[in-house]
């Protein structure tokens, strides 16, 4: 468990050196923000957010 948790980590981390807005980010902000990273999948054509939503979570899209 502790292992896929790390390389989960890892590529979250390598995932956030990519974008472009963060990267000025130190690896140990990159670390802590990875940390807090809660997976969600939803399937094609499903609505995610919409206008007016509360803005009470981030999204990065990693796929799709």
């Amino acid at each position: 468990m502790k292992d896929s948790s790390r390389k989960r980590r890892e590529q979250y981390e390598i995932f956030l050196s990519k974008v472009k807005i963060l990267e000025t980010m130190e690896p140990y902000e990159r670390s802590v923000l990875s940390d807090a990273f809660i997976e969600e999948t939803f399937t094609a054509g499903q609505q995610i957010i919409k206008e007016g939503d509360e803005g009470n979570k981030f999204y990065f899209i990693e796929e799709g």
